[in-house]
């Protein structure tokens, strides 16, 4: 078969001739949609609509603000408490290494010591081993 070649300006007056009254109606559609546009976005600025939806970019700006504070604070609370803990153990093992001292030193003491042999009329009076009564 054949191909029927047509010249090149036939081809262009056809496609102008189906197309002339699409881009005329989409240019009425255009105007009418414009218009309504136009009327909503004056709605909109009349209603406060943008004021609102500023307000609530600004209100979750805020909040992701307060949750990163919170977050910088807790971790501090958290860091003081550790230290807080770790100084309090530390103390805690000083204390009983002083007491455990203390009490050796107590048990070497008692240990030295023996009733008083020239006064025992006086119950629980002990001397050690190198003072005398």
């Amino acid at each position: 078969m054949a191909e029927r070649q047509y010249p090149l300006n036939i081809i262009i007056r056809a496609v102008d001739q189906i197309t002339r009254p699409l881009r005329g109606m989409l240019g009425r559609v255009g105007q009418v949609t414009n218009g309504i546009r136009d009327r909503l976005l004056d709605l909109s600025n009349r209603s406060g609509l943008p004021v609102l939806v500023q307000s609530f970019r600004n209100v979750g700006t805020a909040v992701g603000d307060l949750a990163k504070r919170v977050a910088t604070v807790g971790a501090g609370i958290a860091a003081m408490a550790t230290a807080a803990s770790v100084a309090i153990i530390g103390i805690g093992a000083s204390v009983a290494e002083t007491g455990e001292r203390c009490g050796n030193s107590l048990r070497v003491l008692a240990s030295r010591s023996r009733p008083c042999r020239s006064c025992s009329t006086l119950p629980g009076h002990t001397v050690s081993k190198t003072t005398r009564c």
